[in-house]
């Protein structure tokens, strides 16, 4: 395609003006040229007509048949003379009989002559030609004569027109250069006129351009001409709207950028091609990928899942939602709740999917807890409740039971009331701590480790005596840090007690202390029954035991740990377990001075 080189308004408007000018300035010089000839020819043959009539009846007596050529001649001399013009006779057979200038007898016969033969039909005729004779323009103007109601001759008059054309050419010239006077200052007028017009459109386009490039902040110059004004007002005001609404849809973005980066689910959006075009940092971090993993390649590429694969096919595929649970992983350690919906334009056609990724693995562990918790306590409320119940049933129908037997009953169902008070005051303390676990109603005061270590000793005393265990408290007396003191002290009596619970009789439990920088440790060793690999990750679980019967037999609730667990993580500490079957167990607790 020809590419056409397009011109500035400038020397679209200023050319057009010239030729204008020009050719007003040529029309008008021809015009009055034209009429200027028109107009002197008419008075030059006006004036010939007149001095022709006035000599016209000296002729008419001349021609009457008597009179010698040579008087017509002298007579043609005299008045020609006189009236400064050349007078010339013809009779009807077109020969000259007098002239001013020449000689008639030397001169041929006139009976052709254009303004003869029109005379000579009766009507008066002027011409303008060269004359050879003269060997000049001359204008003629010729008459009848008339005699007796015939025709007996012509009467001419001439008159030289060289000096009306030198006349008229001088005029012209003149008129010529005014004309071109007159141009040229039409023609600055129109160049100043033309850049009055271009100039400012000049800077509207260069505005416009301004505006294209972004800088919609620059204001347009309005002009004096009230078309190129509005024009320049509308544009500016075209920009301030236009600056507002990008302003908007930048603030808007932006909005939707910091909500799209900063959404804890995932978020990948993937065209008909299959290939990623957005995801936000929680997709990446979910799926395990790496930004620079990502760039022009097709999601199948990169997920190496076949669940999600299945997920994706299916998904592309649909022209509805698509929701599931998927294992994701190598180990299938995660549980992904992927959502995904298709993406459509304005014209509703498909232009890819959009994919919403949310680990639940958490929220399904906690969902499974909870289920288990209900499952857990049900089971520990209705074990001792049963045990109550069918003794309370025995005692009541059995009206002749023996002292000891009723003893033994009321023993045993006092032994699961305790139980059940133990539970329910576990379970109480366990729901304080979490409700209170983020709030500030739990205070830290500068604390000594040792009394309360000592404090929580005292609390076991009775059962270790019991089983003959010895409790030995390893620490330095001046350790001291921020803490909840009975919160702690709930936690070291959970542990101790457990370590006395779980030990052979007449082994020993050592409670030790240590400080460093910034954090304590204190840890609870025994020699008991140890506790497996495989479940240690799950002892601080409510209701979890490794042995249920001898746990249940010795009194414990299952919620000693969890109440532990969550004492640490109140004091933004850590615990750690190191325990092997038949070999004790050694709780560690990790705690900052200044939580």
């Amino acid at each position: 395609m020809i590419k056409i080189k397009k011109s500035r308004l400038f020397w679209v408007i200023y050319p057009s003006y010239l030729i204008v000018i020009f050719v007003c300035v040529a029309l008008g010089s021809i015009y009055s040229f034209t009429s200027l000839k028109s107009f002197f020819y008419s008075q030059v043959e006006n004036t010939l007509y007149e001095k022709t009539n006035l000599f016209l009846p000296y002729i008419k007596q001349e021609l009457s048949g008597y009179t010698q050529d040579s008087a017509i001649d002298t007579m043609c001399v005299d008045a020609g003379t006189r009236a400064n013009v050349r007078f010339t006779v013809i009779d009807i057979n077109g020969k000259v009989i007098g002239d001013t200038e020449e000689d008639p007898d030397k001169m041929e016969n006139h009976k052709t002559r254009p303004e003869i033969r029109s005379a000579y039909s009766g009507k008066s005729d002027s011409q303008i030609r060269y004359s050879e004779t003269l060997e000049e323009s001359m204008m003629y103007a010729a008459v009848p004569v008339y005699k007796g109601g015939s025709i007996k001759g012509v009467l001419r008059s001439a008159v030289s027109v060289d000096f009306i054309n030198k006349q008229l050419w001088f005029t012209n010239w003149g008129i010529i250069a005014g004309g071109l006077l007159i141009a040229a200052f039409a023609t600055l007028i129109s160049f100043f006129f033309s850049l009055k017009i271009s100039r400012p459109v000049t800077e509207i386009t260069k505005g416009a351009k301004d505006f294209a490039r972004g800088r919609l902040d620059a204001k347009l110059y309005s002009p004096d001409i009230e078309e190129l004004g509005e024009l320049a007002d509308t544009l500016n005001k075209m920009a301030e709207e236009l600056s507002q609404r990008l302003k908007t849809e930048s603030r808007n973005k932006n909005e939707l950028e910091t909500v799209f980066y900063s959404m804890q689910e995932g978020v990948l959006a993937i065209d008909n091609d299959q290939k990623i075009m957005r995801l936000n940092q929680s997709a990446l971090r979910i799926l395990s990928m790496n930004i620079g993993d990502i760039k022009k390649k097709n999601v199948y590429e990169l997920i190496r899942d076949s669940e999600l694969y299945k997920f994706i096919d299916k998904s592309v595929n649909s022209d509805k939602l698509v929701s599931s649970d998927l294992n994701y992983g190598s180990e299938k350690e995660k549980i992904l709740n992927v959502r995904s919906s298709p993406l459509k334009d304005e014209k509703d056609k498909r232009t890819g999917t959009l994919f919403v990724l949310q680990d639940v693995t958490r929220v399904r562990h906690l969902e499974n807890m909870r289920s288990d918790f209900v499952a857990n306590v049900s089971h520990e409320l209705k074990t001792p409740m049963t045990a109550i119940k069918g003794f309370v049933e025995t005692i009541k129908e059995g009206s002749s039971l023996e002292p000891d037997k009723l003893e033994r009953f009321l023993s045993i169902i006092d032994k699961n009331v305790d139980r059940l008070i133990n539970i329910i005051n576990d379970l109480l303390d366990l729901s304080w701590i979490e409700k209170n676990e983020d709030t500030e109603l739990i205070k830290f005061r500068e604390e000594e480790v040792y009394k309360i270590t000592e404090s929580a000793v005292k609390i076991c005393e009775p059962f270790s005596i019991r089983k003959n265990i010895e409790i030995e408290i390893d620490m330095e007396p001046d350790i001291k840090m921020k803490a909840n003191k009975v919160l702690l002290e709930n936690a070291l009596t959970n542990l101790i007690d457990n370590a006395v619970k779980y030990s052979n009789e007449g082994s020993k439990v050592s409670v030790k202390a240590r400080q460093s920088k910034n954090h304590v440790m204190i840890s609870v060793e025994d020699k008991g029954i140890g506790i497996p690999v495989f479940e240690q990750q799950r002892i601080f679980e409510r209701f979890y035991r490794v042995d249920k019967g001898r746990s249940r037999k010795m009194g414990g609730t299952g919620l000693g740990l969890a109440i532990v667990k969550h004492v640490v993580n109140i004091h933004k500490g850590s615990i750690e377990i190191n325990s092997t079957s038949g070999s004790g167990s050694c709780f560690t607790v990790k705690l900052p001075k200044n939580p």
